[in-house]
């Protein structure tokens, strides 16, 4: 066998034995192959849209068409069925039929694996030349790894309740709108197909709640990433600032942690159900408001005080907890380190990823990131722990400095404020580069830049009632605007403010 496929090429091998032959000839010309320097793959990549983390900062998320990709890999005889696979079953009942199941070629990673497997596509995509630090890319591919986990869990939990059941392809497209159904079926159906048979009912729903998960926190993980850098690069520029303590404030920001949405855990209904004691409530002899909340009431009690059961393991993990559905709860933590973005923060106002131009997203949840990051660098966040010891972030002499800076008077809100809405627009500016040239809001005579400062008032709209609160430790949110505009360049330059008016007084208030 060995000799039939090494030997050379010849006039009467047949089709199948000619290919072989010169595919193995392909693979032992080691020459041709260092030669080619991986190009022929880097050219396979471009011609699919090109893999992200080998683009780095300069690829364009909002570009990115996961049906586009599948009919792309469709025509480059690649796998295309990473999250639907089609069948197409000869049945003695009903001749040819299509079935649409849960994937069978996604990586089953277990977690002696994970290492090993992350560590193989870090140098892979290093050896394909992946611009950025190594710490970027592993990150990245991380996230990769933790996606294909997740996948592979949804896809066993629902193989076990996976039921065939027919419909016609528009309905479909109904029940599932976010699947691009149209790249998936594109050269795959006949004709003749006029009803399919669907056997993933419960894993496409689960599906599409890992897409919307997994878009939402790459974006965010995105924009905190980008918002952080810009805080370093501030830090590193800040002439008041000794460098020991620029080393320590470093050390900070790198080791800061990232929750997006809310603890994994939350993600697992199961998990949840029984962190929480819901699994212990009985409503079934409870049929109207007042027996549900005694219901309730009394099998929190029971579950409190039984410490068999499992337990929110700390005070930061109930913080958590209750925060993902507080709008009011993106924070910056710093006695923990973390930087935590509840689920509530991820839509409507402050927060979309699909089809919403980025100058909205960095005006509204970008100034509120770069405001909480702030508040982890000023007074507030005037601690770091390291090896298990707290230590004063700021030496006595950046102290003194802080409140020599012109804005000795200004509480730490404002301080938040008027840097973190510098940190968002500059993180903004670099995105923009490659991104958003230009594109503006019909209709309106903004340029993106404007828009940007436009949608940072919009979203300080608030109630003059709570406001007058004691315990209210933000100005108003007139002020708010007004101060954090008047004191930074950029929205002078942006709506041509000229120097030494209201709106670009001469002296500003900058301390980052």
């Amino acid at each position: 066998m060995n000799y039939f496929i090494t030997s050379p090429i010849e006039d009467g091998d047949s089709r199948s034995v000619t290919k072989q032959k010169k595919y193995y000839q392909a693979c032992m010309n080691l020459t041709a192959i260092e030669e080619d320097q991986n190009r022929t793959l880097k050219k396979l990549f471009q011609k699919l849209g090109e893999w992200p983390v080998l683009k780095g900062e300069s690829w364009n998320e909002t570009s990115f068409d996961w049906g586009e990709i599948v009919e792309k890999c469709k025509d480059a005889g690649l796998y295309y069925d990473w999250f639907i696979n089609l069948q197409n079953y000869q049945e003695n009942n009903y001749g040819n039929r299509l079935y649409i199941t849960a994937p069978v070629n996604v990586n089953q990673i277990g977690d002696a694996l994970k290492e090993n497997y992350t560590e193989l596509m870090v140098n892979v995509v290093k050896l394909l030349g992946a611009p950025g630090n190594v710490t970027r890319i592993s990150e990245s591919i991380k996230n990769v790894v933790n996606f294909e986990t997740e996948l592979s869990k949804i896809i066993k939990k629902s193989s076990s309740n996976a039921q065939d059941a027919e419909y016609a392809i528009d309905v479909i497209e109904q029940m599932f709108p976010s699947i691009p159904w149209s790249s998936l079926l594109t050269n795959v159906i006949l004709p003749e197909y006029k009803e399919v048979v669907l056997k993933a009912n419960e894993y496409i729903e689960e599906l599409e709640k890992l897409l919307n998960k997994t878009q939402k926190r790459k974006f965010v993980q995105d924009m905190v990433n980008r918002i952080r850098w810009v805080l370093h690069n501030h830090i590193e520029n800040a002439k008041w600032i000794n460098q020991s303590d620029k080393n320590r404030a470093f050390f900070k920001l790198k080791n800061m942690s990232i929750i997006i949405g809310g603890p994994d855990e939350m993600y697992n209904e199961s998990e949840f159900d029984s962190f929480l004691g819901v699994e212990q409530i009985d409503l079934s002899g409870s049929n109207n408001t007042i027996e549900i909340i005694i219901e309730v009431d009394k099998s929190r009690d029971l579950f409190n005080l039984d410490f068999r059961k499992p337990k929110l393991t700390s005070v930061e993990q109930a913080k958590f907890y209750q925060g993902v559905v507080n709008l009011d709860f993106i924070k910056y933590l710093p006695d923990e380190n973390i930087m935590f973005l509840p689920a509530a923060s991820l839509d409507g106002l402050f927060y979309s990823p699909i089809n919403r131009p980025n100058y909205l997203n960095y005006g509204a949840l970008g100034t509120i990131i770069g405001h909480e990051l702030a508040h982890g660098f000023g007074i507030m966040g005037n601690t770091i722990y390291q090896d298990g010891k707290e230590y004063i972030l700021w030496t006595n002499y950046t102290q003194e400095n802080f409140f020599k800076m012109n804005c000795r008077d200004t509480f730490e809100e404002n301080f938040a404020d008027y840097a973190g809405i510098s940190f968002s627009f500059e993180a903004y500016q670099n995105l923009q580069q490659k991104d958003e040239k230009g594109i503006t809001i019909p209709g309106l005579p903004y340029s993106s830049n404007q828009l940007f400062w436009i949608m940072y008032a919009s979203i300080m709209c608030n109630n003059m009632e709570i406001n007058a609160n004691e315990e209210f430790s933000h100005m108003l949110p007139s002020q708010r605007i007004v101060g954090a505009f008047r004191n930074t360049e950029y929205f002078a330059k942006d709506f041509n403010c000229p120097l030494g008016s209201n709106m670009n007084p001469t002296e500003k208030c900058k301390i980052l």
